[in-house]
């Protein structure tokens, strides 16, 4: 609720689409969630509770693709040996899959900005 009520007056103040705005908020917000769907969790209780306040009820999609984050800080080789290996191997995992969307992404705007007209001085003066 908070990402949304910030999402809203940011982008009414200062996104030129509005649109593209919002659904740029939402996608990154609902890919987080399911990548987090996605990870090992046994903490009590495991999974998510997305609909928190609304329902205790939590999620968990059980295919662990993503391992186990430690928040047990004094536990030295668990949380930096073992956080360390959990980030690299979410990197090895999504940065193939940002790569491509990059690419996909800066070619196509860059095709648009090619072919585009550019309007010369003389014909607006």
């Amino acid at each position: 609720m908070v990402v949304a009520i910030v999402s809203w007056i940011v982008l009414r103040r200062y996104a030129t689409s509005r649109l593209a705005g919002a659904a740029a908020i939402a996608s990154a917000y609902g890919s987080h969630l399911f990548l987090d769907w996605l990870g090992k969790d046994t903490s009590s209780p495991p999974g998510l509770t997305i609909f928190w306040p609304f329902s205790p009820t939590s999620y968990m999609s059980g295919y662990d693709l993503f391992g186990e984050v430690s928040r047990r800080y004094w536990l030295i080789d668990e949380f930096f040996i073992g956080n360390l290996k959990a980030v690299g191997w979410e990197v090895l995992v999504l940065l193939p899959a940002a790569l491509a969307a990059w690419i996909f992404w800066s070619g196509r705007t860059l095709h648009l900005h090619r072919h585009r007209d550019p309007v010369s001085t003389s014909e607006t003066q």
